[in-house]
């Protein structure tokens, strides 16, 4: 009977654990890293890069998303430089994301008066400036062995683009369209300004996903252009396929001058997406390179 009773308890036990590892929170370590290549970067040395991506991989990041490889006119890797950097990267035991063409005027350009008249040729253009990257990558890729798990679009979906289902579905099936044109799957981040409510938002998003990208939502912790309630919010209401990318800075600059940033731990979050962390800029082992001292961008 003592037995029994034993047998019994022990099954009791197990099942409420199962249930616990079913149902609690899931909180994943930050293994994607995002980078965005400047100009002043050439300046690093194979040594220091070696430094940088070492010491990203023993403070558990796996993956390194580099934004862009094309920053309007000015193609990143003239004298290769981040070519080099990626190939150590990857002997480092990182998974590389690359980032294609980035408009350096993207943020100005949405604002324009009349810009929704203009959006669907303005995105179309941004894409198959994307699209002819790509295209270029892919031998010099090939060259120096490097291997490309993914590919990032550099243009971000801002809230304040989406605000009608028209929009939002055509630039659906143009991301689609682009991504089947491409040999690894397309990655894209996301962020909110209030335009949409959280449940609109999380539906654009996850028919985004559905589409077979890559969705990461930009939690907006460092530039703060939302309360943390209404961040909250939005966050409470993504599908678990969305990532989050966690701001890791603190806007030390005001409205009126030059973007300028400081390293800040970045939110914790216990839940189920896969989370990222924005940026290497800000990383506290980088800062012993000169290159690396951000001051603005």
């Amino acid at each position: 009977m003592k037995l029994r009773l034993h047998k019994s308890k022990l099954i009791t036990f197990a099942i409420y654990v199962f249930l616990f590892v079913l149902f609690a929170p899931v909180s994943r370590a930050s293994e994607i890293l995002f980078y965005q290549p400047l100009k002043g970067d050439s300046r690093i040395s194979s040594s220091d890069w070696s430094y940088v991506w070492r010491e990203a991989y023993r403070n558990q990041y796996r993956t390194i998303v580099i934004q862009w490889t094309q920053f309007g006119d000015f193609l990143i890797d003239q004298e290769e430089w981040l070519l080099t950097s990626l190939l150590i990267a990857q002997q480092e035991g990182l998974d590389l994301i690359v980032g294609l063409y980035a408009d350096p005027s993207f943020s100005q350009t949405i604002l324009q008066a009349g810009w929704e008249d203009r959006f669907e040729e303005y995105w179309t253009s941004l894409q198959r400036r994307s699209l002819s990257l790509h295209s270029k990558l892919l031998p010099l890729l090939k060259e120096r062995e490097i291997e490309v798990v993914g590919w990032y679009f550099p243009s971000e979906l801002s809230d304040r683009l989406f605000t009608t289902i028209g929009r939002r579905r055509l630039t659906q099936n143009q991301l689609q369209l682009m991504s089947q044109r491409l040999n690894k799957p397309l990655h894209i981040s996301a962020y909110n300004l209030g335009y949409l409510s959280p449940n609109a938002n999380a539906k654009w998003l996850s028919g985004l996903q559905d589409i077979g990208l890559h969705v990461w939502w930009q939690d907006g912790a460092g530039v703060k252009d939302l309360p943390e309630p209404a961040l909250q919010a939005y966050f409470n209401q993504l599908p678990c396929d969305v990532g989050i990318v966690r701001e890791a800075f603190i806007q030390a600059s005001s409205s009126e001058t030059p973007f300028r940033a400081e390293y800040s731990p970045p939110k914790e979050y216990e839940s189920c997406h896969l989370t990222g962390v924005f940026s290497l800029r800000y990383m506290p082992w980088v800062q012993s390179i000169p290159a690396f001292k951000f001051k603005s961008q």
